[in-house]
């Protein structure tokens, strides 16, 4: 997500496309050709990120919806920051003193999919997985 260009966002057909990743501070291209595929959007996100463009001085097509203000909003805020700075401490606050990572979230989805009765494949899809033996892999380990 924090790879996302204000030019990935459809608002209109509430999709994003996902054409970049960031690893240890590198961007650079999704590795999976299934990455390329829009994503599907619920529109309160879809209304969040309205509202967020909005108010951003980061708007062109051609900036980061969540722009680094260092570049100004040719790059994206690295990950470790926010992990690091915002998310962790809200866990922890919360009672989850597991160390978390920008992956727990993929978990999560799987997680909850699997609980809505969701099938291998469309898991496959959502996380633009190349293949299922991953995905199979975590549905058979979860309750």
């Amino acid at each position: 997500m924090l790879a996302l260009g204000w030019g990935d966002v459809n608002l209109e057909n509430l999709e994003r496309r996902v054409t970049r990743s960031i690893w240890h501070r590198v961007l650079g291209n999704c590795k999976a050709e299934a990455s390329a595929k829009p994503v599907p959007m619920d529109s309160h996100m879809a209304e969040d990120l309205l509202r967020w463009r909005r108010q951003s001085i980061y708007a062109p097509d051609d900036d980061y919806v969540f722009a680094s203000e260092t570049m100004r909003g040719k790059q994206p805020f690295w990950p470790d920051n926010p992990m690091k700075r915002e998310i962790r401490p809200v866990a922890k606050a919360n009672g989850i003193h597991e160390k978390i990572g920008w992956h727990t979230s993929r978990h999560s989805l799987v997680t909850v999919l699997k609980a809505n009765g969701e099938d291998v494949k469309t898991v496959q899809e959502l996380l633009r997985h190349a293949n299922r033996k991953s995905i199979r892999s975590m549905f058979t380990r979860m309750p």
